[in-house]
Formats: C-alpha cells, sequence, structure tokens
C-alpha cells in the first residue's frame, strides 16, 4: 500500500480513536461528578414520594419536601402537602389521588379543599372503606409538574386519579411566562430539560443560576410576580400550550392506566360571572383614531350605566365592540348589562370571551378546556 493512503488511514483511525476517548472522558467525567454530589449529600431527590420511619418504627410513605427544587430557585421552593400512607396497602383500603395545582390544593387553606372535603364524605358515607385520600395539589405548578407526579404516584397502588388542573399553564414552569422557568413550546424539550434538573449536576447548575437571579424573584411574590407577563388572546404560544397541556393530560391519564386505576377529569371552575378580567389589552390594529373612538364610546357608557341607563350603557359598548372586540373589560360590561337585561346566552357568550380575552392568564380558557373535554372524551372506559 503507498505510504499516503497509510498515512491518511492511521489519521482517520487516530480522529476516530480521539473522539472515543473524548466522549468517554467526558460521559465519565459527568458520572463521577454526578456520584460524587450524591456522596456529598447535595442536592435532593426528585421523587414526590419517600419512604421514611413512622414514630412506631414501621416504615411508611411520605412527601417529599424538596420535589418542586428543579423547577424553581431555591428561595421560591413549593411544598407538597403533607401525606402519610402505611408502606402496603391494607385490605378493603381505597387510595384516591387527588392531582393538580393551587385550585386542588384548596389554596390559601388545604383544609378546605376538594381532598379534605371529599375525604370527610366519603368516609361518612362508606364507613366501611378505609379511604386514603391524597392532596397532591402544589400552589404555582402546573401539567408539566403534575404528570410526574402522577407517574410517582401510579407506583402506590391507586385506585382512583382526580385531575383539577388548566389555571397555571401559562404561568408555571416551562409556560411563556418565562417567571420560574424559561418557555419550552416544544414537550420533547420540556422532557430533557426536567430530566436533567432532576440531575445533582442540574441543581448544581441551578443553583448558580440563582446566584445571578433578578432580586424581585427572591421571594415569593403571589400574583404580582406576573403583571409584566401579560398574552393576548391571539398570541401563537397560547397554542404551543394547549398542545402541551393535551400531551401532559394524555400521559397523567395512561399513568392511571398503567397502574389499573380509574381517572376522574374535571373541568376547571371559573366564575364568569362575577369575575372581572384581571387585565385588558386594546388590539395592536387600531389606529390612533379608532382608538380616540373606542374610549369615547367606552366612556359614554360607563356614564349611562351610571345613570342607570342600561339601554343606553349597551348601546354604547356595542358601538365601543364594533371598533374592537378584543378587549377583556369591555367583553366583561356587555356580559353584565346584556344579563340584567335577561339574555342569559348573550351574557354568557360575552362573559366567556372576557375570561378567554383576560391577558393576565390565570384561568383556565376556553381553548384549555375543550383540551379536557377531549381527552376525557376519547381515553377509554377507565376515565
Amino acid at each position: 500500500m503507498p505510504r499516503e493512503s497509510t498515512h491518511a488511514l492511521s489519521r482517520g483511525r487516530r480522529l476516530l480513536y480521539g473522539s472515543i476517548v473524548a466522549v468517554f472522558s467526558v460521559v465519565l467525567f459527568l458520572g463521577l461528578l454526578e456520584g460524587g454530589l450524591r456522596l456529598a449529600g447535595f442536592g435532593h431527590p426528585t421523587s414526590y414520594h419517600r419512604e421514611a420511619e413512622g414514630p412506631d418504627g414501621k416504615r411508611m410513605i411520605r412527601e417529599n419536601r424538596w420535589f418542586t427544587a428543579p423547577y424553581f430557585s431555591a428561595s421560591l421552593v413549593r411544598r407538597p402537602q403533607a401525606m402519610v400512607l402505611p408502606l402496603h396497602k391494607a385490605p378493603r383500603s381505597y387510595r384516591v389521588f387527588v392531582l393538580g395545582s393551587s385550585a386542588a390544593m384548596g389554596d390559601p387553606e388545604a383544609s378546605f379543599s376538594l381532598a379534605r372535603t371529599l375525604d370527610v364524605m366519603l368516609k361518612s358515607a362508606y364507613p366501611e372503606v378505609r379511604f386514603e385520600i391524597v392532596n397532591t395539589g402544589i400552589t404555582a405548578i402546573n401539567s408539566h409538574v403534575v404528570r410526574r407526579i402522577a407517574e410517582d404516584c401510579a407506583e402506590l397502588q391507586p385506585d382512583l386519579f382526580i385531575i383539577y388542573e388548566g389555571n397555571n399553564e401559562v404561568i408555571g414552569p416551562f409556560g411563556p411566562s418565562g417567571v420560574f422557568t424559561p418557555f419550552l413550546g416544544s414537550a420533547g424539550a420540556i422532557d430533557v430539560a426536567i430530566a436533567l434538573r432532576r440531575t445533582r449536576i442540574g441543581q448544581l447548575i441551578g443553583r448558580v443560576a440563582d446566584l445571578f437571579q433578578r432580586a424581585e424573584l427572591d421571594r415569593w411574590g403571589g400574583m404580582e410576580m406576573f403583571l409584566e407577563r401579560q398574552f393576548r388572546d391571539d398570541d401563537p404560544r397560547l397554542r404551543a400550550v394547549a398542545a402541551n397541556f393535551e400531551e401532559n393530560l394524555r400521559a397523567i391519564v395512561a399513568s392511571g392506566v398503567k397502574a389499573r386505576a380509574r381517572t376522574l377529569l374535571c373541568t376547571v371552575l371559573t366564575n364568569e360571572r362575577d369575575f372581572a378580567p384581571f387585565m385588558s389589552a386594546n388590539s395592536d390594529s387600531l389606529t390612533g383614531a379608532q382608538l380616540d373612538q373606542w374610549t369615547r364610546e367606552l366612556s359614554a357608557g360607563d356614564e349611562a350605566l351610571a345613570r342607570g341607563d342600561t339601554r343606553g350603557a349597551e348601546a354604547a359598548y356595542l358601538r365601543a365592540w364594533a371598533i374592537d372586540n378584543m378587549h377583556a373589560g369591555l367583553a366583561f360590561k356587555l356580559g353584565r348589562v346584556t344579563l340584567a337585561a335577561g339574555r342569559v346566552g348573550e351574557a354568557q357568550t360575552f362573559l366567556r370571551r372576557a375570561r378567554d380575552l383576560d391577558t393576565l392568564r390565570f384561568r383556565t380558557d376556553s381553548r384549555l378546556d375543550s383540551v379536557i373535554r377531549r381527552v376525557g372524551g376519547d381515553s377509554g372506559p377507565a376515565v
């Protein structure tokens, strides 16, 4: 073989071997770092539940207080509700897991939650059954996190999953608000991000990132944290939110099916009649003259309503609506005046539209409600 060919082949082999060694070295380094961090006690386990020893010395199942660490900064970690289950499920026991975020949890007081109410009612109606009702709801999480809770709880011999979720899909982890984590529109990208964040290396990186975090996120600010995160109803990111929500719901249902549990999938209650939108925004397409005219008509409607002239108020509001039908507050006003006029069906349309146009998207809108109904309708007899 000519000398040049031998030289080229050996160089190619050297590059191949060098690449293999480099990849192996990186994998080995990361493996040793992950193992070292675990041995040193850095970070936290990320399963929803853990084994613990009870007062009587028996092993039991408890909540993991650090479960949400991969989704929030250290100063904003949200704690699960207390859970105590026997390690081995007793005969004639019936385990129910209520899955969701703050609405399911019963925020601000879990004693008045869906889980607590259900616990009292079932034990009263069926005293011969040992009911174990677990409230897994956590403030500020969404279906990306609930999906992982369901996967973990599927290992605990559930009989029933109750899913009450939908309010935090925009503002929660990996939602487009970006308050807790960056927005990721792809379910696959979110899976990878969560897998990395659940490692000790990922938690180390998160700890370092916390050092450079904005000062306003050093403390829990409730709903005020999202005032600058507004989304119009035609924002394309909301379609990605709905798609991810559907994938997560189907994964939660699949966890229940795998565990041979039944699943009750609930639409989320919103008070459309009395609950005015948090914030509103005019359409971007309005000209300056149109906006001025819209403002005059809105003011005329408010003045007429203050005089008790509901017909005049409705007429002015409708003229404003003809100029801009993307304003949540105006839709709510129209809903209220048509309700006062006794036209309930028309009022429902306006009030529902007001909820959907709310630019502070804390509530489950029609898009997400349709997802819940669709998943519930085509998931089989166990759902």
